[in-house]
């Protein structure tokens, strides 16, 4: 009897909760009022996922993700009064009296004061509103939410931390991003014309009176006041006055690009330089003049008279090789047959003369003096 109750039991459950779950699913929450381009909806049917396109006069259930292809706008009402707009490259989520932006830009439009609470929120941000107007947008790649508020006055919260919060007049806008003070939304700050256009052309099929009201809103705000900070958006020094009046924009000083002229500068001391270095002249020993200089060449069989140098090309050679000067003796070598024989194997040993010695020890002076100098 127990097993049987236990079974009865969570059949109803189940069968409660798949009640629940149909109804929460059938769960009208907006339709859509206009369509340009191609937008999608991801529905449960059958408690399966499926795909559908959306086309003009559809129904829009709770837990519907609309999605927007790039360049196309999907326009859908709720029966509370509101206007939602989305975007080309949005991605929303419909809730019970609440959407959620996971992408792109919404424009949310209020009708009637029915003193009650709407949301709309991202992953880090909430709004709540009645009777407002305003954009809002969610970027995917820096987790950042922006605001700008057309009409009334949206509250502007952090999604984790409520208490960080912001009442965003009309004509004003802020932003929350994690990399911003932890974040908490920014002050509200004056919003540019040239902002709200940007914005603006995002839509198409604005009412043209709405945005003549509101530009003149925005335009009165941004009059330049003592009191009031210069706006974020403002790229100029001018200041938005009442059409048909002149603005006088003082030109910037021109900046001068002195880069070039620096290298011009630099390439000149670098040619005078190496100018410089060129003209300076290298020793380089010549052989072709004799310069006079006497020889005196001393040796065991030294000839009489002055040599010449012996790296001149005319210079004839020596009948007898030089003998070293260590051996030059007043006292005549005996002729001893193991004293000449050990002379001659002595001046075999000797790689050059005096004169191509003394002359290899000047190159390594002067090539030494090379590598040190330059």
């Amino acid at each position: 009897m127990k097993k049987l109750f236990k079974s009865t039991k969570l059949i109803s459950t189940a069968f409660l909760l798949l009640i629940a779950d149909v109804a929460m699913a059938q769960s009208e929450k907006a339709v859509v009022t206009a369509l340009m381009g191609r937008a999608f909806v991801n529905r449960k049917v059958d408690s399966k996922p499926v795909m559908l396109e959306v086309k003009k006069g559809d129904t829009l259930f709770e837990f519907d993700e609309v999605f927007t292809e790039v360049g196309s706008q999907l326009s859908m009402r709720d029966s509370y009064d509101h206007d939602f707009h989305l975007s080309g490259s949005g991605y929303a989520l419909i809730l019970n009296r609440a959407i959620e932006l996971k992408g792109g830009y919404l424009w949310v439009r209020s009708y009637s004061d029915r003193d009650e609470k709407f949301n709309v929120s991202t992953v880090n941000a909430n709004t709540t509103y009645d009777n407002a107007d305003f954009i809002i947008s969610f970027d995917q790649d820096s987790g950042k939410t922006q605001l700008m508020s057309l009409k009334g006055q949206v509250e502007f919260a952090n999604m984790v931390h409520s208490y960080l919060k912001y009442e965003v007049p009309a004509g004003k806008f802020s932003f929350i991003s994690e990399s911003y003070e932890d974040g908490s939304p920014r002050m509200p700050t004056p919003t540019g014309e040239s902002t709200y256009r940007k914005v603006i052309s995002l839509f198409d099929g604005v009412d043209k009176d709405f945005e003549n009201k509101t530009k003149r809103q925005i335009v009165k705000k941004e009059s330049p006041k003592a009191d009031d900070r210069t706006p974020a958006s403002a790229t100029s020094p001018k200041t938005v006055s009442e059409p048909g009046s002149i603005i006088y924009v003082k030109e910037s000083p021109k900046i001068i690009d002195d880069s070039n002229m620096i290298d011009d500068i630099g390439r000149k001391l670098a040619s005078e330089s190496m100018k410089k270095i060129s003209a300076k002249k290298k020793f380089k020993p010549t052989y072709e003049k004799s310069s006079g200089v006497q020889v005196k060449v001393f040796g065991s069989h030294s000839n009489a008279g002055n040599r010449m140098p012996a790296s001149v090309s005319n210079m004839k050679k020596k009948e007898t090789m030089r003998g070293p000067a260590s051996l030059v003796s007043p006292v005549q070598i005996k002729n001893d047959p193991f004293e000449s024989s050990l002379l001659i194997e002595y001046k075999k040993q000797m790689r050059h003369s005096n004169e191509v010695n003394s002359l290899i020890k000047e190159l390594k002076n002067y090539d030494q003096d090379y590598k040190e100098s330059y």
